[in-house]
């Protein structure tokens, strides 16, 4: 096995996630009342969590974790998508920028996340959310489409670092065509109870 393999997987992986974050968080600034940006931003740093966990860099991961759940609170519609919540989550964004590029020097453990996290639990914990508007339900995430061929894999037993080698085949089937469905949900690729068994629907 050569790590330098998976290394720049992630590092490649890491850094589309990131432009796709960017490019969602500048959509909500413009439309803060619009769910759309908020879901597709959720997921891209969703993705992020599970391959930074899956690669062992816990500090990525664990800020990646608490703006998820920040994420997770605005789509639910208990966190008011402010202007202060989406500057935290520009900030957020830059800070896991800074992260990858620390994580791919090996230096995860030097990235500053004290500050950051704490006003991320704040703006999750915060007693006054403002409620969602009665006419204006919040929108459920939409489902994944269930068209293209279903893929299953199963790695060999008792192979090493089966959470990014399981990238490593999802990253390669998307330079086939468009992924879907994936279960189960990457982000729990990096738990010893992951058996190395997953699927997808590849269109293309």
């Amino acid at each position: 096995m050569d790590p330098n393999r998976y290394a720049a997987l992630f590092a490649a992986e890491s850094r589309d996630h990131l432009q796709q974050c960017n490019a969602h968080v500048l959509a909500w600034e413009q439309a803060p009342h619009s769910l759309e940006p908020v879901q597709g931003l959720f997921r891209s740093v969703h993705t992020l969590k599970g391959m930074a966990a899956t690669m062992g860099f816990a500090r990525l991961a664990g800020l990646a974790h608490d703006l998820e759940s920040l994420l997770a609170a605005v789509r639910a519609g208990t966190v008011a998508a402010s202007p202060d919540v989406v500057d935290l989550c520009f900030r957020a964004l830059d800070r896991l920028e800074e992260g990858v590029g620390l994580a791919i020097a090996g230096d995860d453990e030097l990235l500053a996340v004290g500050d950051l996290r704490g006003a991320l639990l704040r703006a999750v914990d915060a007693e006054d959310p403002a409620p969602a508007a009665p006419d204006r339900p919040v929108a459920a995430s939409p489902p994944l489409p269930a068209t293209g061929l279903p893929v299953r894999v199963r790695l060999r037993a008792r192979v090493a670092m089966p959470g990014a080698r399981a990238a490593l085949v999802l990253r390669r089937a998307r330079e086939l065509g468009e992924v879907s469905g994936v279960e189960p949900d990457p982000g729990i690729w990096m738990d010893d109870a992951f058996t190395g068994e997953f699927g997808f629907r590849l269109a293309g």
